[in-house]
């Protein structure tokens, strides 16, 4: 059991530095396009003489860009912290159940994703109390 715990610890840890590496790689990643973007609108503008639309058309490129990302970065840290969060809880709380302290009950935040198994676990865990 506790080799499994160490392995679900090491999937929450580096699940999380996974997200941090991605979003300082994808934020350099940004930095360096919007560099060379503004030096390759610079270049084209004095080639042929663009008005300055086009640079505020750039800028509303880079920030949908940006917003885009934004939007993905969020979403990949709630789907792991509202997933890979609760792991944890519940197996240390079936550790106790399986010590035979049927009094416990799994408690995580109501919007993770797995609220339904949780409740469905703390059914069997009742039910198993009332058995014994």
């Amino acid at each position: 059991m506790k080799d499994r715990r160490g392995k679900l610890a090491w999937l929450t840890k580096y699940a999380m530095r996974f997200l941090s590496v991605s979003l300082l790689y994808i934020g350099a990643l940004v930095a360096v396009n919007f560099y060379v973007s503004w030096k390759m609108l610079a270049e084209l503008q004095q080639v042929f003489n663009y008005s300055s639309a086009w640079r505020v058309n750039f800028i509303i490129m880079q920030a949908s860009f940006l917003g885009i990302i934004f939007v993905l970065l969020i979403s990949m840290f709630l789907i792991l912290h509202r997933s890979l969060g609760p792991l944890l809880r519940i197996e240390r709380i079936l550790d106790n159940v399986l010590k035979g302290d049927y009094s416990l009950r799994i408690a995580i935040r109501r919007k993770d994703i797995i609220q339904s198994l949780v409740d469905k676990i703390n059914q069997l865990i009742g039910i198993a109390g009332k058995n014994r």
